[in-house]
């Protein structure tokens, strides 16, 4: 099961690699403001390597799969074990987000033979991937706008 539920979470991590910066989900036009920006800051990286990639879903609908409801994606730099994912000119919703740590920096999640992650990774309010990947309402978060930070603890 455990297997099951990382190999669920690659398939995100991957197709999020895949999908490129300008898989915009059309919820993000509605009622946007310059000032409404969102940032993803993601601690416990156990090395500097790569760079974090992040991102931002706005619908629970086959997350954290589906790329079809798949706001944005964003990547940082690694400092000292963390790193900051920000996205700017966020409109008023419900977000989650997902956050891998890609050491290698191919922009790809790597996993064992038996699908079991080798690049760290992480959901929106910690969620946990115990049996199976973590739903949109376990890793969903509201955004009213402004400026806002959420923390996400990197897991290995």
């Amino acid at each position: 099961m455990v297997a099951l539920a990382m190999s669920l979470m690659a398939t995100a991590h991957l197709s999020i690699a895949q999908a490129g910066p300008d898989a915009a989900d059309h919820n993000l036009n509605v009622h946007v403001h310059a000032a409404d920006n969102l940032s993803v800051h993601v601690v416990g990286m156990r090395n500097d390597k790569g760079r974090l990639n992040c991102s931002l879903f706005t619908a629970n609908q086959d997350f954290p799969t589906n790329n079809q409801h798949q706001a944005r994606i964003a990547t940082a730099p690694i400092v000292k074990g963390t790193g900051t994912c920000k996205y700017s000119d966020v409109a008023p919703g419900t977000y989650a987000v997902v956050v891998f740590h890609d050491e290698d920096n191919d922009g790809k999640f790597k996993r064992s033979s038996l699908g079991l992650p080798l690049e760290g990774y992480g959901f929106s309010k910690d969620a946990p991937a115990r049996f199976r990947a973590p739903r949109f309402n376990e890793a969903s978060f509201p955004f009213a706008g402004g400026s806002s930070q959420i923390l996400v603890n990197i897991r290995y």
